[in-house]
């Protein structure tokens, strides 16, 4: 890794080092929406270049924020694309997990229908059990909770079951949404919503692992945190396609590219194509 040339950006105790990368060479870690993917590939080939760089762990080239981008190129014809390289291991960077959110029907009777085997709880023990990975999901309701007791191998094997919780409840008209964990349970407790599916924790062990082996975990499985990213590369798909340029050749063209252009680092909460939460390091 050492021989490779970066474009480097300091943030306190953490480098994002942007760069092009072989598509090839980077490893998802969730699934691909197919609506999502058609949509975001008309996209660029209609504005003809590729604004963000997706968020790779370095060491493992695990893509840990874009997995849509990176597959939407390989489709397009790109054998490279800009990435943002950092220490997945740094404590800096957090990984998370979406709840899920359910609207629109009996929960319970959905779950007796498909035969699902639950037991009911206190709301807190529902919860807890899951956090404790004793059990691979749970849900909750305004003033208890099921425990979900499908056995599970590991934590690849429990978001399996959290997938097959959705496909039930969906089946019968029920509405998913996906939030963070304190949101989604202020939304149960202002009766935003009639229950919240309770997912395990996972680490970014987990993460490298089921990505390294070949699997992919259900979308919306991660939600990575990540203290600055870099944005508005602006990388034109013609760079991405040529196959008659060497990878190191590209970088170099690419790397010019930014050298010229200024850095604008705007705060946490900045709303540009959407909210961040974190630092931007945007190209002008």
């Amino acid at each position: 890794m050492s021989s490779k040339i970066f474009f480097e950006i300091k943030h306190q105790d953490l480098t994002l080092k942007v760069r092009l990368e072989e598509i090839d060479k980077l490893k998802l870690h969730e699934e691909i929406i197919p609506e999502a993917l058609e949509k975001l590939m008309k996209a660029i080939e209609k504005d003809g270049i590729v604004y963000h760089p997706v968020i790779v762990d370095e060491k493992s080239l695990v893509v840990l924020d874009g997995m849509h981008r990176v597959e939407a190129l390989r489709r397009i014809g790109c054998i490279r694309m800009p990435v943002c390289l950092v220490d997945y291991f740094s404590p800096l960077i957090r990984v998370d997990r979406w709840y899920r959110t359910v609207k629109g029907g009996d929960v319970e009777g959905a779950l007796a229908k498909a035969g699902i085997k639950y037991t009911t709880v206190k709301r807190q023990e529902a919860e807890d059990v899951v956090n404790n990975k004793s059990y691979p999901c749970s849900v909750l309701v305004r003033d208890f909770g099921f425990i979900i007791e499908e056995k599970f191998k590991d934590i690849y094997d429990a978001y399996q079951i959290v997938s097959m919780i959705e496909r039930v409840l969906t089946d019968r008209g029920l509405k998913i949404g996906y939030e963070t964990e304190d949101d989604a349970v202020r939304m149960l407790d202002n009766g935003n919503v009639d229950a919240v599916v309770v997912t395990p924790p996972i680490n970014k062990k987990d993460v490298i692992d089921v990505a390294l082996s070949g699997r992919v975990f259900i979308p919306k499985t991660t939600r990575h945190i990540v203290p600055a990213r870099p944005l508005f590369v602006n990388v034109p798909l013609d760079l991405l396609r040529k196959t008659e340029i060497s990878l190191e050749d590209a970088n170099k063209e690419f790397i010019e590219m930014l050298k010229k252009r200024k850095i604008k680092h705007l705060p946490p909460g900045t709303r540009l194509d959407r909210r961040y939460d974190e630092d931007l390091y945007v190209f002008e």
